[in-house]
């Protein structure tokens, strides 16, 4: 929409103002002004106004919001189209797997990150328990290209555990991962946070674990009784609707 000018917070007759939703109750707004892009305080509220258009980075660059891309996966639903390169040779294709009960995605940030390599680690020496629970399938993707996704193997000692390379922003966004902005050298310059996701043997979503940062993620001793009780249950899917 067009600003109609007045001395509110800054705007001028003629600026176009786009809505970005904060904290819940929260509004501001985007000033696209012709050379100048900020954010500018909300002088109205409204719960019915919805996340559209752009947000800017850290670095100052406008990027599209969440709210114009691909919603999360529902459980239930088919999960969104998973097809990479494997460290090995191979690929990973979600579709094509044929798990027993479940197929585990592993969803890291990248070899950079200390908290991945203690996950990652734990999984490639705990596979045997995971499949006497009905996981069969374990993978790990990230956004990491053949190289860094190869160091990773090789630094963090993982023999069994299959790694996928090369998720790219849109994917990482169809799943719902939050995305990051890397911050050091040792970070790429995008990179998805962490996300643990199950999926069913038809390739519907089962059940998924987002983070925005790198701690507190969930325990496999806490996933392994969770998949026991799953399994002799036979639990449904929850967070379908």
């Amino acid at each position: 929409m067009r600003a109609e000018g007045g001395p509110r917070r800054g705007l001028r007759r003629g600026d176009e103002v786009r809505g970005i939703v904060g904290r819940p109750g929260q509004l501001t707004r985007q000033l696209i002004r012709p050379g100048r892009t900020r954010t500018v305080r909300a002088y109205r509220t409204s719960r019915r106004f919805h996340p559209l258009s752009y947000r800017r980075d850290w670095t100052g660059r406008v990027r599209p919001s969440r709210g114009e891309l691909t919603p999360a996966p529902l459980p239930r639903q088919p999960a969104p189209p998973l097809d990479l390169p494997l460290v090995g040779g191979g690929r990973l294709d979600l579709a094509a797997a044929t798990p027993d009960q479940f197929t585990l995605v592993v969803a890291y940030r990248g070899v950079h990150c200390p908290q991945c390599r203690k996950q990652l680690s734990e999984l490639d020496g705990r596979l045997g328990e995971l499949r006497d629970v009905g996981v069969d399938e374990v993978v790990a993707v990230s956004g990491d290209d053949q190289e860094r996704a190869q160091r990773a193997v090789r630094e963090w000692e993982l023999k069994d555990l299959r790694v996928a390379y090369g998720m790219d922003e849109a994917t990482m966004r169809a799943w719902g991962l939050y995305v990051s902005t890397g911050l050091t050298d040792s970070e790429p310059a995008l990179f998805g946070e962490p996300g643990l996701f199950l999926v069913r043997p038809d390739a519907s979503l089962y059940s998924a674990h987002l983070q925005s940062m790198p701690f507190a993620r969930p325990r496999l001793d806490d996933l392994l009784k969770a998949l026991a009780f799953v399994r002799e249950k036979d639990y449904p899917a929850r967070g379908e609707t």
